[in-house]
């Protein structure tokens, strides 16, 4: 068990996918000790679909030193909008990385250091003081730390704990995702998505296609996947104003546990070169995204 002095920039993320890995590396940009448990045995490649590669993904890869180049997707170099049938209604110049969640993935599983990342790694307990927050799993390990960073996912076992009045509500929308191996694509269907970001909108709803990497975050042609999505009304997660803990986002925890040591991955914008924890107040929820969001 680690003493109070040695916990104190020692952070333990819970949750190694996305969230988590993005907490992590930033943590360790700013001279942090982190590690990461994840309760899953296996790899988290090849989940997910497409993925617009925002500038913020590459500024957060610049800050925490991740190495990327051009492979990292496939760039689209104009927008087209297809009448409905299926020629080109307009088109708008616009280059765009276009990734898959797998790329991003593996793009930080290479940097994070591997002996630090935990797999089979449930979380079935915690509790905080001031100084420290201790984490307990199912396999009987123990931890102690300066901070626990929840990045669980939507089904969030520290959200759960700290916020259990938090639910998803439908919001209105459903979306659907596909993904098909490019050599799986008719020649007319390849010409027109090919090095470009297609979209299809009618009443209520839209469709959009793209090429993103495909197995092993091949970008060549012909191993590529092209992403597809059509939007009806689609699925949010919300925290309605009655029942968030403060403001919309909330607090990270309960007005109980001042000066809280456990924070959302969305908070970590509140960590200085010093290793500081904003204020609760000021730390904001993180919601798990919208499915098909992009």
């Amino acid at each position: 068990m680690k003493n109070q002095a040695s916990a104190a920039k020692q952070a333990v993320v819970i949750g190694g996918s996305l969230g988590g890995l993005f907490a992590g590396l930033l943590l360790r940009s700013i001279r942090w000790d982190v590690d990461i448990y994840e309760r899953s045995p296996h790899n988290l490649d090849s989940r997910g679909g497409g993925i617009v590669l925002q500038p913020e993904v590459l500024e957060a890869f610049r800050r925490a030193g991740v190495h990327y180049d051009t492979s990292i997707g496939v760039e689209a170099k104009e927008r087209v909008f297809l009448d409905r049938s299926g020629g080109l209604a307009r088109r708008l110049p616009m280059r765009q990385m276009l990734t898959s969640w797998t790329s991003l993935y593996g793009a930080m599983r290479r940097h994070f250091p591997a002996e630090h990342y935990h797999q089979s790694a449930e979380l079935t307990d915690f509790g905080q003081s001031a100084e420290r927050v201790e984490a307990r799993f199912a396999d009987g390990r123990e931890v102690t730390n300066g901070l626990l960073v929840a990045a669980d996912g939507g089904g969030s076992f520290v959200r759960g704990r700290l916020m259990p009045e938090v639910r998803a509500d439908y919001a209105g929308y459903v979306a659907w995702r596909g993904l098909v191996d490019e050599p799986e694509l008719t020649d007319e269907a390849a010409a027109l998505l090919r090095d470009r970001f297609s979209f299809f909108e009618y009443p209520n709803s839209h469709m959009l296609a793209y090429l993103v990497p495909g197995e092993h975050e091949a970008i060549e042609p012909g191993k590529r996947i092209c992403a597809a999505r059509r939007c009806v009304r689609s699925v949010a997660w919300v925290l309605p104003h009655d029942r968030a803990p403060a403001r919309y986002g909330g607090r990270v925890a309960r007005p109980g546990w001042a000066g809280a040591r456990v924070v959302s991955a969305a908070a970590l914008h509140g960590l200085s070169e010093q290793g500081r924890l904003c204020r609760p107040a000021n730390a904001a929820a993180a919601l798990p995204p919208a499915p098909g969001q992009t």
